[in-house]
């Protein structure tokens, strides 16, 4: 880290537009907060791990942009990769789901076919059955 550039930023009191570019930053200092003045903040090329989180939720700066910084670009892809799995759960859900459905209908299907069955082998429609019409509108 550039010890030197962070003891300069802790003192520019006055300070509207910090840009810093591939200076082997690993955080922006906190007293960056202390900065009234300060509008904009743009850093590219460092490996940032860490922005004070006051920073970012200072409403008096009103432009905030990390550019090439490899740990966010590690975030993207972790959260890129839980993205990828929760999708794969969720197929994983819906097949099971539907594989279970199939099962089920298949269930359903063989009991009615054993229930039109018992009724072929039966000499005489049960005195309880009665004729029903169904109609679907489709």
């Amino acid at each position: 880290m550039c010890v030197g550039l962070l003891a300069v930023m802790c003192r520019l009191s006055q300070l509207v537009t910090l840009f810093v570019h591939k200076n082997n930053l690993s955080y922006l200092p906190h007293c960056l907060t202390n900065v009234s003045t300060l509008k904009v903040i743009v850093v590219s090329g460092d490996h940032l791990t860490c922005v004070p989180t006051k920073l970012c939720s200072n409403p008096d700066i009103k432009f905030i942009r990390l550019y090439d910084n490899p740990a966010s670009e590690e975030k993207k892809k972790k959260k890129k990769q839980q993205e990828e799995e929760e999708e794969k759960k969720k197929r994983r859900r819906w097949r099971q789901q539907r594989e279970e459905q199939q099962e089920k209908d298949g269930r359903e299907k063989e009991f009615m076919e054993a229930y039109i069955s018992s009724l072929q082998d039966r000499d005489a429609v049960p005195y309880s059955t009665t004729k029903v019409s169904i109609s679907c509108l489709l």
